[in-house]
């Protein structure tokens, strides 16, 4: 019996099952070649290309006086070693391990990286499976057909489904450009907080030291000041001087004492934010590791190379360079929605009421084929959200400008501190010098009665403000360092 096709399955040999089997590897060609061909056509990418800005018009040499010489990216990832204090490398050394927000931002770089390797998942086919048993009446009188589908049944269905989207124009691409990009940004963004947290870690070190100083300075002058005290008395018993000096010599005394308590207040806070930033809790332990030290001092010449060259390595730049990057990429993500979106689409399984008969020529079920979809009647709404991310793309790029200026005017400011403070601190060097002695002589020409009082108490203000003086500008130096 030759059946409707026209086809004699007996006498040519070939079964239903042959048919189905030749019928799904044909779809399955066609599938191919339609991928074959979109792939070859992916290669348009929409948006605008990154390319890297600009710096703006800075000088080829800071204004400041210094002596340059050439660093690397290994030197300036231990520029803490210029210090030279061993403590300090220790501290640091915890910090990187142990700060919670370092730890904290760090999440956030595996965070980022995960989004954008997500994002690379979409270039290649999905594959679920299906699996599913149905118990199933149909309504009486909701079908045409009456009481013949109203009889209960069961329906078991075993199968996968598969689609994969071609990016025609590049989508997918800018997509992963920007997660790409805003991963880099992250992780710059972790270098620019690892490198300001280190940096307030070595300044309070340095606060720790001067303040630590600024204490032996007061209580040394107050042993000064508590010995002419003790000759003022002597004087004043033996009816050679007045009150007076018996009243200004205390005062004196009180005063500088008086200085005292402030600073040990502000050397236990800035111990306990060194504490804090190397994620202990404050407590006296931290004082005896930190001991008792000097302030610390810098190279003599300052290895920050060339300017242009100083800007690309501040992570906070290069953190703003790749928030523009991932800018334009979305602007891209943005324009590919005015193009046609191409899925392939493909579903194979086999359904049947019977379990016994479920994995049988007959059960097989499959389709598969291409799907257009295009967004045609948005009512300019795909342009607006293109003009939006242009607009910020721009944002982005005044952004990175601004922050180039800024990390400019910190550096130079920095360098003229630099310079200025060691001018100043060898100023101040001799000038305590010549206090020191101013005292001495005062006060040996006072206990022989050949002077007053108050070229003697001048002269020892004097030397307590000059040397505070002289400590501060020392760690002013060190903070401008770093």
């Amino acid at each position: 019996m030759t059946n409707t096709t026209g086809c004699d399955f007996a006498s040519s040999g070939v079964t239903p099952r042959t048919v189905t089997q030749l019928r799904l590897r044909w779809h399955i060609i066609q599938l191919l070649s339609v991928a074959a061909i979109a792939a070859f056509l992916a290669g348009c990418r929409v948006g605008p290309d990154f390319r890297r800005p600009v710096i703006p018009d800075i000088n080829d040499h800071f204004s400041a006086t210094t002596v340059y010489r050439s660093t690397s990216e290994e030197d300036l990832a231990c520029w803490w070693a210029n210090i030279n204090d061993p403590r300090l490398n220790q501290l640091i050394a915890e910090l990187s391990h142990e700060n919670l927000e370092l730890q904290e931002s760090y999440f956030r770089i595996v965070e980022a990286r995960a989004m954008a390797d997500a994002v690379k998942g979409r270039f290649f086919p999905t594959l679920d499976q299906r699996d599913s048993y149905t118990h199933r009446k149909n309504s009486i009188n909701g079908t045409q057909y009456g009481n013949t589908l109203s009889t209960p049944f069961n329906l078991y269905s075993v199968g996968f489904d598969s689609a994969w989207e071609i990016d025609l124009f590049g989508k997918i691409q800018r997509s992963l450009e920007s997660a790409t990009a805003k991963a880099q940004a992250t992780r710059e963004a972790y270098a620019y907080l690892r490198l300001t947290l280190l940096a307030e870690l070595a300044t309070n070190y340095v606060n720790y030291r001067v303040v630590q100083e600024r204490i032996r300075i007061s209580e040394r002058n107050r042993e000064t000041q508590t010995h002419t005290l003790e000759i003022v008395n002597t004087r004043l018993s033996n009816g050679l001087v007045g009150a007076l000096d018996q009243a200004q010599a205390e005062s004196n005394m009180y005063l500088t004492s008086a200085t005292i308590p402030p600073s040990k207040q502000e050397l236990i806070q800035t111990r306990n934010r060194i504490c804090i930033l190397v994620g202990k809790s404050p407590g006296t332990d931290m004082d005896e590791f930190l001991g008792v030290g000097p302030v610390p001092t810098g190279p003599s010449d300052l290895g920050i190379g060339v300017p242009c060259d100083l800007l690309r390595r501040r992570p906070d730049v290069r953190q703003s360079e790749w928030t523009f990057a991932a800018a334009c990429a979305d602007v891209g993500v943005a324009t590919a929605d005015l193009y046609p979106q191409l899925t392939l689409r493909g579903d194979i399984g086999v359904d049947s009421r019977q379990y016994t008969n479920l994995f049988t020529s007959d059960s097989l079920a499959f389709s598969v084929g291409p799907s257009l979809r295009w967004k045609l009647l948005y009512w300019g709404s795909i342009r607006q959200n293109i003009e939006s991310r242009k607009a910020a793309s721009e944002q982005a790029l005044a952004r990175y400008q601004q922050t180039v200026l800024k990390a400019v005017e910190e550096v130079e400011n920095s360098l003229v501190s630099y310079h200025n403070q060691a001018d100043r601190q060898e100023i101040l060097r001799l000038a305590v010098e010549s206090t020191k002695r101013s005292v001495q002589l005062s006060e040996s020409r006072y206990e022989n009665g050949l002077i007053t009082f108050q070229p003697v108490l001048d002269s020892q203000r004097e030397l307590l403000k000059s040397e505070a003086e002289l400590v501060e500008t020392h760690g002013a130096m060190a903070i401008s360092l770093i």
